[in-house]
């Protein structure tokens, strides 16, 4: 009697179900770190775009305030602000607690000041003069491009007086003070800025920048976005409560006895 044997061919249901148990496992591992890999970058680049945004506000920051209470080249003993007092929102006048070469000023009762070639400034904006022993804040009233022209009567918040020395308003006219260009005498523009966190147009806290700007004759402000995701800030002010020119500790603005800024 002849037997005929058959060879199995293909696969039967077991192996079948053993391979894609095995394949789906593979899968889930490689998926696994896939979204793994994703989840690093999206961790990696919401903690750049941090770390940018930091670098980049305490860079404004930093630069501001190594200027504040700059005045030119000369020191606060020196120094007098024409500008009529302002009060309320008119902190970025306010310049009694904050280049372009000058030929002279003289005579010195006279409301221009004379300057090498021309000029790029307006009617309203506010300058500083400084010959590194005197330095006076005052505000352009007219539009001459080779003279600057600081008269009395117009513009917001205006000048208190044409002369340019003196240590307030009221004794301005006691030091007819002139700036001559062989003395080393200079204009610049005063830059007054103020920082605060507000919501942008999306809802993300956001540190905009507030900064004085000419506006039709009279100065202004402008708001401008610096970074997201800022959503406190916080100053402390080195408080010299001795005078020793030392601070001796850092306390809030309210700390801060209203006379004693000039210590800070």
């Amino acid at each position: 009697m002849r037997t005929l044997h058959q060879h199995q061919q293909g696969i039967g249901l077991l192996e079948l179900m053993i391979s894609i148990t095995l394949g789906l496992f593979l899968l889930s591992g490689a998926i696994g770190v896939l979204m793994s890999s994703k989840s690093s970058y999206n961790l990696n680049n919401e903690l750049t775009w941090i770390q940018d945004n930091a670098r980049f506000a305490t860079n404004s920051l930093t630069r501001d305030i190594r200027m504040a209470g700059f005045y030119g080249c000369s020191t606060s003993q020196n120094y007098t602000s024409t500008l009529n007092p302002s009060a309320g929102t008119g902190w970025y006048t306010d310049f009694d607690n904050a280049v372009i070469d000058v030929v002279d000023n003289d005579p010195p009762t006279s409301a221009t000041i004379d300057i090498s070639g021309t000029h790029p400034f307006v009617a309203g904006d506010i300058l500083v003069i400084t010959d590194c022993s005197q330095t006076t804040v005052f505000q352009v009233t007219g539009n001459n491009s080779n003279k600057l022209v600081h008269n009395t009567g117009s513009g917001t918040p205006g000048n208190c007086t044409k002369f340019l020395g003196g240590i307030s308003c009221s004794s301005a006219g006691a030091n007819r003070k002139i700036f001559r260009g062989s003395e080393g005498a200079f204009v610049v523009q005063m830059k007054a800025h103020a920082y605060y966190v507000d919501e942008a147009a999306d809802g993300t806290p956001t540190l905009y920048r507030r900064e004085l700007v000419a506006n039709s004759g009279n100065p202004d402000v402008s708001d401008e976005e610096l970074v997201q995701g800022v959503e406190n800030i916080q100053v402390v002010y080195g408080y010299d409560s001795d005078a020793d020119g030392n601070a001796n500790r850092y306390v809030n603005a309210d700390d801060v006895p209203v006379a004693d800024w000039g210590n800070v």
